[in-house]
């Protein structure tokens, strides 16, 4: 019988073992709130990883909600600190910064699938 962890076991062989050789360096930095009175955000959990880019498919652009030039990253979920979302999280792809447009977990909490735009 599958299991969510047997998924989360599966999900890091795949990605950190099978498909190794396609992993790229990501960092992932959670932002607090906006100190008034420093003008910063600070930031309050950072995670060096790694995750597999995969483009879009022609049909699946639109120009609203995917746009010529977005991708996927594929990371595990596991051992990260960071609060992965769009909203109050910076990503960088390969030392260069991006922007996370969406970002969907698979049932088995196993890995984030971001949509990613460059700057």
């Amino acid at each position: 019988m599958a299991t969510r962890k047997g998924f989360q076991n599966l999900a890091e062989r795949m990605i950190n073992r099978t498909f190794g050789d396609f992993r790229d360096t990501l960092v992932l930095q959670q932002l607090g709130t906006f100190d008034y009175s420093t003008q910063t955000t600070p930031v309050i959990a950072t995670d060096n990883t790694q995750g597999i880019r995969l483009d879009f498919d022609k049909s699946e652009i639109d120009g609203q909600n995917i746009q010529v030039g977005d991708y996927r990253l594929i990371l595990l979920k596991q051992g990260l600190t960071v609060d992965v979302r769009a909203d109050n999280v910076t990503l960088t792809f390969n030392g260069k910064p991006v922007d996370i447009i969406n970002v969907e977990e698979d049932p088995a909490n196993a890995v984030y699938t971001l949509q990613a735009r460059d700057l």
